[in-house]
Parts: C-alpha cells; sequence; structure tokens
C-alpha cells in the first residue's frame, strides 16, 4: 500500500479538529477564525449539524457532537461567497486557477473517480474534489472515507 499524502494548508487545520467537540481548543479555534455568523442547521431525525460560514465559503458538519466534515466552496452560490484563501487551503494547489489534472499532481492517483468528482485517501483524511467539467467547484474534506465501511 502507499504511503498517504500529508496534507498542509488550511486543510491541516480541519483535519487536526476532526473527531473533537466544538469546545476542544482545535475545533473552537478553527471555527472561531472562519468570518461572518454561522447558521446552525439540524439534519432532521440524524445526530447531524451543520454549522455553515457563508461569507466564509464553508460549511462544517458536526457528526455525533464532534467535528467530522468541512465543505469549501471555491465558487461561490446559493447564499456562499467563494472561499477566500483558494491558493492556501490544500498546499501546492491554487484552487482558483486549478483543474483537474494539477489536482491529481498534488494529491495522487483518486480511489474513485468520475465525471463529477474525484476522491482521495490521505493522511487522516478523505477528500473529495468536486469539478464542473475540469475546473474545480469545491472540495469535502471528510474525517473518514465514505468508501470504506
Amino acid at each position: 500500500m502507499a504511503e498517504l499524502i500529508r496534507l498542509g494548508g488550511d486543510v491541516a487545520r480541519y483535519i487536526a479538529a476532526f473527531g473533537h467537540p466544538e469546545t476542544h481548543a482545535e475545533s473552537a479555534s478553527l471555527l472561531a477564525s472562519l468570518p461572518g455568523p454561522v447558521r446552525r442547521e439540524r439534519a432532521s431525525g440524524l445526530a447531524r449539524t451543520y454549522l455553515e460560514y457563508r461569507e466564509a465559503g464553508v460549511t462544517v458538519i458536526v457528526e455525533r457532537a464532534k467535528l467530522d466534515a468541512a465543505i469549501v466552496t471555491l465558487v461561490g452560490g446559493e447564499g456562499f461567497e467563494p472561499y477566500a484563501r483558494p491558493a492556501q487551503f490544500i498546499e501546492g494547489i491554487d484552487f482558483a486557477t486549478a483543474y483537474k489534472d494539477e489536482v491529481r499532481s498534488v494529491l495522487g492517483e483518486p480511489v474513485r473517480a468520475d465525471e463529477y468528482q474525484d476522491n482521495f485517501d490521505v493522511a487522516g483524511a478523505h477528500v473529495v474534489v468536486g469539478y464542473d467539467i475540469d475546473d474545480v467547484w469545491d472540495v469535502q474534506v471528510l474525517a473518514r472515507s465514505p468508501l470504506r465501511s
């Protein structure tokens, strides 16, 4: 098995906060750094809450009272501004200008890919990069791979 890539950049703060409650030092610091008011949306019938930081272009997902995933919007829309630091989110990728081939050159071969997204297993997380044709649309970072049971 190939050694998993360690991610640098803003994403490292999200990965460090995963698995911790909102009040944990790593989580609290991350959430406090996101601009704008937070909109809390509890998923009906699930132990999941979405923390929407629309001005930041970020949604943090809290599952069973612990940070579990983040969605970073790079294009904006549906009330979300685009993420303000696209060149700093994952070290080596400027998401403001990156294409699918550039993402793969940094993150490696996806564990699953289709026309709309690439799934990557990296050290400490699972990354899903969404595309609109070849342009990057959004990046999801999850504490664990949805592809594995």
